[in-house]
């Protein structure tokens, strides 16, 4: 067949079916609608999942590099010798709960909730300056709501609750509740969905040194200054007086210091002083100043 009479035949079968166009559009609109919709509804699935990800992989980001700057500022307050800088923690505290507000990510959230309450606490142990009680209880309220909040965010993640519980004990040991924490840190241990958790290992750990906190701290009065004995109060002075005596021997003086015969045990810190000496006890002045002085 030759190629005029081939393409004759194709211009023909397309005005052909562009002819009959509207009227299989007309029988087929139902089919074309379902699978227009079909093709909008999978291409918006892929698009949100792409968006999805990028969004989450950036929050992923800045809660990670929220918790290094934690770690950082951690560093500069224990390191600044003789000023306060606790507070940044409190700042950092506070941007967490800003950051699990804003992101549609429960797991990050509650993290972030459990990490700021950890904020708060922390900030108490690390200032230079004593906490007064009304302080004490209004932090430590402030981290345990955060724990809370953190549970009531995932509930179902048992890693999360766990550590928000574990605080939440942490917190009534803080405020002196020490039964209350004892019942926290008992159901832990007895959860089996934590079995095999470290939470499981730091609540029987709190459990094991809880007693050793309830005891009042009373530190022991300074031990007196003991009362120097006469040797060593003597001793320095009559060495010293050995070695200016050999020096005044080494110049040919006659001054010779009779204490330094005895021994420091056989003196009274009264006789002491005056030091007896063989010196003269008058010496003859020259009448003639004047001829002694040429």
């Amino acid at each position: 067949m030759k190629s005029e009479h081939r393409h004759e035949l194709k211009s023909n079968e397309l005005a052909d079916w562009l002819t009959h166009l509207p009227q299989w559009t007309k029988e087929n609109l139902g089919t074309i609608i379902t699978v227009v919709a079909a093709i909008v509804v999978v291409g918006g699935f892929y698009g949100w999942k792409a968006i999805s990800k990028n969004v989450k992989s950036s929050e992923h980001a800045e809660f990670t590099s929220i918790m290094d700057d934690i770690i950082t500022k951690k560093v500069q307050v224990v390191g600044q010798q003789g000023t306060d800088m606790s507070y940044v923690l409190l700042n950092k505290a506070t941007e967490l709960e800003k950051f699990a507000g804003t992101t549609n990510d429960k797991n990050i959230a509650a993290l972030s909730l459990v990490k700021a309450a950890d904020c708060v606490r922390t900030e108490l142990q690390y200032r230079t300056e004593i906490v007064s009680q009304k302080d004490l209880v209004e932090k430590v309220n402030k981290a345990k709501k955060n724990y809370t909040d953190a549970i009531a965010k995932k509930p179902s993640d048992k890693t999360i609750k766990g550590l928000a519980e574990f605080g939440l004990g942490l917190c009534a040991e803080e405020l002196g509740d020490f039964e209350e924490a004892r019942k926290i840190y008992s159901s832990i241990v007895e959860n089996p969905d934590l079995a095999g958790t470290i939470n499981i290992s730091k609540a029987q750990l709190r459990l094991n040194i809880m007693d050793d906190y309830k005891q009042d701290i009373v530190f022991q009065p300074a031990p007196e200054e003991p009362i120097p004995s006469t040797n060593e109060v003597l001793d320095p002075i009559i060495q010293q007086l050995r070695n200016a005596n050999n020096k005044v021997g080494d110049s040919n003086s006659p001054l010779i210091i009779d204490a330094l015969d005895m021994n420091s045990s056989d003196l009274e810190i009264d006789s002491v002083l005056p030091i007896e000496t063989n010196l003269p006890s008058e010496i003859d002045i020259p009448d003639d100043i004047n001829n002694l002085e040429q």
